[in-house]
């Protein structure tokens, strides 16, 4: 992802919102009362403040129930007034505000990293985001394009087999492990054997290659016979490549 846009384009909806989780948007008990309702410079996000003071915003699209126009066109004139919403008008409201936190605290980690969605979601869960939050927020995100799974294992296995060598079974294995969906784990691969540019020269790494890495690491791990096989088995290549390799080891001996 170009960080730059990546930026321009959270930033710009937010530029005025605060840090908060979701035990911190706004202290309610089952009505809201709110006493103001203010554009910021997104057309998208709304800075509102309730009967006590407390200023929270929210997205526009993430409200399922309740119209913000409606509401605007209900305030009190008078400042010091407040106007108190139904139930279901306040849990819509407070929902959306949640939303909003859980995006921004996502766009953190994603500016930092590619993140895949369900490592994601675990790290909202943590700072006590709503499941419902979270899917809002994850939701609009992967509708922009900010967060991609398939980006992520693309990412992932670059970074993982710099040091790891691994065949194609246990690559897939580590991505479904982190949440990835087995097709989406499985093209990423595909994908990353095949790639011009991938780790480990310009003519790309096959598996094969990437075998016979994983038998040089072993055999400096002072490996031999069937621990050798296992080690080669465990990393997930195929049983005749990692036979192959090992004749033709011995072979060149």
């Amino acid at each position: 992802m170009q960080l730059d846009s990546f930026h321009s384009a959270v930033d710009g909806d937010a530029d005025d919102s605060r840090d908060t989780n979701e035990s911190s948007v706004v202290d309610i008990s089952d009505v809201l009362s709110l006493r103001k309702i203010e554009q910021t410079s997104s057309d998208e996000i709304l800075e509102l403040t309730s009967s006590d003071g407390s200023v929270f915003f929210i997205r526009k699209s993430y409200l399922q129930v309740a119209n913000i126009d409606d509401i605007r066109s209900r305030l009190p004139s008078a400042g010091w007034e407040c106007l108190s919403l139904s139930e279901e008008e306040s849990a819509d409201v407070v929902q959306a505000g949640f939303a909003f936190s859980a995006e921004r605290k996502a766009c953190d980690y994603l500016a930092r990293s590619e993140q895949c969605r369900a490592g994601l979601s675990a790290k909202l869960l943590k700072k006590g985001f709503s499941k419902k939050s979270i899917e809002l927020a994850l939701d609009r995100l992967e509708s922009k394009n900010f967060l991609s799974d398939e980006r992520f294992s693309s990412a992932w296995l670059r970074s993982h087999c710099a040091t790891k060598f691994q065949g194609r079974a246990r690559l897939c294995s580590e991505l479904m492990a982190r949440g990835i969906a087995r097709s989406v784990a499985v093209e990423a691969v595909e994908n990353f054997f095949t790639e011009d540019d991938c780790v480990g020269g310009s003519d790309g790494l096959m598996e094969e290659r990437m075998c016979e890495k994983a038998y040089m690491k072993a055999v400096r791990q002072r490996k031999s016979g069937d621990k050798l096989l296992k080690y080669l088995l465990d990393s997930g290549f195929p049983y005749k490549m990692c036979v192959s390799v090992i004749k033709k080891h011995k072979t060149d001996d």
